[in-house]
């Protein structure tokens, strides 16, 4: 503070106390933004590497080029521009929403003019936006297949086929199928919690029916999850880790351990596979990256040590 600033402060005891007060807010202010910034820049969630140092694994020239980021104004090729929103203000509603109009009028009584007796046109409308939501619903899908006949001959009968189904003979359509799946590995619901969500929509479908669709529709997506597996072992640099997840055990009252091991392709093999085994044995891993050659980044689990050891694997740290 200055000379200047000090004649400048009032004589009344009254008014300099709330001068202090707010000063003392402003600096406790000022201390708290001050450890956040701290927290963010030095904080322990914070990696960070000198400048100029390479890092963990450096990407080659033209996997490099395909990370450049993208300036926010100049929006990516079939996709929606994104405008800056201002910090407290409301983020408008995409246009690629669909909307229904509704108008509101007044009756004819209330539009005389009070002035002088005669009726109001209409000059304009004031418009607001609001955010509706359409809850999904179930309907029976018929199929009806034609049917043709000679007239001469009573044994030359042809019927029109029908597209060929997921599953056949089950009464469940590619769209609830899907719903079901996404659900339950994707939202992470039950499949009882399923069969509450659909009878709501006026349907009834046990969770044990349920667990056999999926179980099919399982066998039915192996071939797509091959192909992204050897996608993923083409892959010049491959992430790697488990995780353990509760699994039912009907010979105990607990349940048990069971691990997931995720695979992550590069740049070039964006593709992310995931493979359930009971166990952690070292052999899981190995099973899936038999015959991989190339950089593997993943912790320092003694069951990746034989593919490098023994193996074209390199070896990155987590």
């Amino acid at each position: 503070m200055t000379d200047t600033d000090v004649e400048r402060l009032p004589d009344d005891p009254q008014r300099l106390k709330g001068l202090l007060k707010d000063s003392i807010h402003e600096i406790e202010r000022l201390k708290f933004q001050l450890a956040l910034a701290q927290k963010a820049r030095f904080g322990r969630k914070s990696e960070r590497h000198a400048p100029g140092t390479p890092t963990l694994f450096d990407l080659g020239e033209e996997d490099a080029a395909e990370t450049e980021p993208v300036s926010d104004t100049e929006p990516h090729a079939g996709s929606t521009p994104v405008v800056p929103v201002p910090r407290g203000r409301r983020r408008p509603l995409p246009r690629t929403l669909p909307r229904e109009r509704v108008e509101h009028r007044l009756p004819d009584e209330a539009l005389g003019c009070p002035c002088c007796g005669q009726r109001r046109a209409l000059c304009g409308w004031i418009t607001s936006e609001q955010l509706e939501y359409v809850p999904a619903k179930l309907y029976v899908l018929e199929h009806a297949r034609a049917k043709y006949a000679c007239r001469n001959c009573d044994d030359q009968v042809i019927a029109a086929s029908k597209p060929a189904q997921p599953i056949e003979k089950a009464l469940a359509g590619p769209g609830l199928l899907a719903a079901i799946a996404v659900g339950k590995f994707g939202d992470h619901l039950p499949l009882y919690r399923m069969e509450e969500i659909l009878s709501r929509s006026g349907g009834h479908l046990a969770r044990s029916t349920q667990s056999r669709w999926l179980a099919t529709v399982a066998t039915l997506l192996q071939p797509l999850v091959q192909r992204m597996r050897t996608e993923v072992l083409a892959s010049r640099v491959i992430w790697t880790d488990d995780t353990t997840i509760p699994v039912l055990d009907d010979d105990r009252e607990r349940t048990k351990t069971g691990r997931m091991w995720v695979y992550i392709g590069d740049l070039r093999h964006r593709f992310a596979v995931f493979d359930y085994s009971p166990d952690r044995k070292g052999s899981r891993p190995r099973e899936f990256l038999a015959g991989y050659a190339g950089y593997l980044q993943s912790d320092a689990d003694s069951g990746y040590d034989e593919l490098v050891d023994r193996g074209p694997v390199t070896e990155v740290a987590c």
